[in-house]
């Protein structure tokens, strides 16, 4: 009998310990789509200068952001030309949209002071010194890589930089309408 009470005692325990543990996993998805990374995306808005902030307000109401979505986003241009701003609900698919995507093909705008034009070696020091790592990318011509939500991509001819690509990694859902 003590046996039987024992061996109830340790399945009602290891069932506890697994129902704890996908709790907690389902709660760090969701506290994971509903965190903004803040930190991260002040940095690269004080050190850089786009034309425009990364995630800010696209400034359309909830109405007309309802027809934008992740095949169909509302795209915005710098006045100068040479930046295109992409906005997206970041980070979990409520409104407002925010600029989550931003092109850079022209010198006059810079991230972490990296330019168009810039060789490509000494744009990535840069980026290592600010703490973001270097990510696996299939394009031979594009380097990728992030710190936290933000991502960074470098298109480059041989050595030089002709495209920069600043980036939030947004979920997507099936169903949602971005």
């Amino acid at each position: 009998m003590k046996k039987e009470v024992l061996m109830i005692v340790l399945v009602v325990f290891v069932l506890l310990v697994c129902g704890l543990s996908n709790f907690k996993k389902r709660d760090a998805g969701t506290m994971k789509n509903m965190y903004i990374d803040e930190a991260n995306i002040k940095e690269v808005n004080d050190n850089s200068y786009m034309g425009i902030e990364l995630n800010q307000d696209s400034g359309l109401s909830e109405e007309e952001s309802k027809r934008y979505s992740m095949d169909y986003p509302y795209t915005m241009y710098s006045e100068e030309g040479g930046a295109e701003y992409y906005c997206f609900r970041y980070p979990n698919n409520n409104f407002p949209l925010t600029v989550t995507y931003i092109s850079i093909k022209d010198p006059k705008y810079n991230v972490f002071g990296i330019k168009v034009g810039d060789d490509i070696v000494s744009s990535e020091q840069i980026l290592f010194v600010n703490g973001y790592r270097k990510q696996e990318f299939p394009d031979e011509n594009s380097k990728c890589y992030s710190k936290g939500d933000v991502i960074i991509f470098l298109d480059y001819n041989e050595t030089t930089i002709k495209r920069i690509e600043v980036s939030l990694d947004i979920e997507t859902e099936e169903d949602v309408k971005y």
